[in-house]
């Protein structure tokens, strides 16, 4: 049990703390409610941490939230969309418009904190 719980903490040590996270498939499958809590916990660590995390979707705001969420626990993917929205829109404009707009692509959501 011991070695669970150490992988555990090993692995969500790692993607808080790493110099980049880029989180791929957000929005492909819904989540369940061990899977957002967890989300929401390295998310919201990097946002208070000023931590660069981007990640790439073809959904907007409210079709994200629909796409993560778990009967029951709508709130919580609401939260997660909401820091990474926040990382995102906030501090990064230039990054939408000069990476994606200039590209010819429709930037979904795209967060890239601490890029400028």
């Amino acid at each position: 049990m011991n070695c669970i719980k150490e992988f555990f903490a090993q692995t969500f040590a790692d993607l808080t703390t790493a110099e980049l996270l880029d989180i791929r498939g957000l929005g492909d499958n819904p989540l369940t409610a061990g899977q957002l809590s967890g989300l929401y916990s390295i998310v919201n660590y990097r946002y208070e941490n000023m931590l660069p995390t981007t990640t790439h979707t073809d959904k907007n705001f409210s079709e994200l939230c629909k796409a993560i969420e778990s009967p029951g626990h709508e709130v919580m993917a609401y939260a997660i969309v909401g820091r990474l929205w926040e990382m995102g829109v906030e501090h990064s404009k230039r990054v939408f418009s000069v990476t994606y707009e200039a590209q010819g692509f429709k930037s979904g959501l795209a967060v890239a904190r601490g890029a400028l």
